[in-house]
């Protein structure tokens, strides 16, 4: 019965990732079950109660119900640590991938307070972001978070089984893609902090976004597309310079919220 309620509790997890989570706050929250723990003391599977999960270098805690879940939020970004503190005074590390004010959910994490490793069985990110480059020969954008693009984090972003949208809903190809363009993401963490995408919706432009220009590694080759770097061009025959799409995904969310950088305007 336990087992069947945090499955239970997890779907609605799972199902505000689904929907955007923190999606416009600038505040990126972090939620899951632990299904497993493994200490000097103790080998058990099932739903664990009483576990601290910290962010690393941060005040941000919560500990795991009778259910085994957790949720945090707050002002962080990843790659980052987090922590699971047993109560025999064992701690274990798992490093996750979340920009900021993105939405992460962890799936089935067995913590191993003996050797102070803890992993997740899945990793699920939702992140508005900024298409930085692309590289369509194989299928990779690399991507920077909308509400802090120049702290330093990128995140490679998988497209080979993603769907892509543009605003209207038409289906796009990699070589669609600007640098700039401003995109809703979600996926799977792999390893390395990898994203492979499940959807990633064009939402509009950034008028180049951080660093301006960058655009495709040249691979862009299709009908009616111009030479990269110029935003998307539509039409047989149009001009390499065409402008961007315009759109309201921009950058006009503010920063982040409990005092973050700001995005570019």
């Amino acid at each position: 019965m336990k087992i069947t309620i945090a499955i239970m509790a997890l779907g609605a997890v799972l199902g505000g990732c689904a929907d955007g989570g923190s999606s416009g706050t600038g505040i990126t929250t972090a939620r899951g079950n632990v299904s497993s723990v493994t200490s000097a003391l103790r080998s058990r599977s099932g739903a664990v109660e009483g576990i601290q999960v910290t962010i690393e270098n941060t005040p941000l805690s919560s500990d795991t119900d009778a259910a085994g879940l957790f949720s945090l939020g707050g002002n962080f970004a990843g790659p980052v640590g987090m922590l699971f503190a047993l109560p025999d005074g064992s701690v274990a590390r798992l490093v996750v991938t979340v920009p900021r004010g993105g939405a992460l959910a962890l799936t089935d994490v067995s913590v191993d307070g003996a050797n102070g490793q803890a992993s997740a069985a899945v990793q699920s990110v939702q992140f508005d972001g900024l298409v930085r480059t692309t590289t369509c020969a194989e299928q990779l954008a690399v991507m920077v978070s909308r509400r802090t693009p120049n702290d330093g984090n990128t995140y490679p972003v998988r497209l080979g089984a993603a769907t892509v949208r543009d605003p209207s809903g038409n289906v796009l190809r990699c070589e669609s893609l600007s640098a700039g363009d401003a995109v809703d993401v979600r996926g799977e963490v792999r390893r390395e902090g990898e994203v492979e995408a499940e959807s990633v919706d064009v939402e509009g432009h950034s008028n180049g976004g951080p660093g301006g220009g960058g655009g495709d590694d040249g691979s862009n080759s299709g009908p009616g597309s111009g030479e990269s770097g110029g935003g998307e061009n539509e039409g047989p025959g149009s001009s390499g310079s065409g402008s961007g799409s315009s759109g309201d995904g921009g950058l006009d969310d503010g920063g982040v919220s409990g005092g973050g950088k700001s995005g570019p305007g």
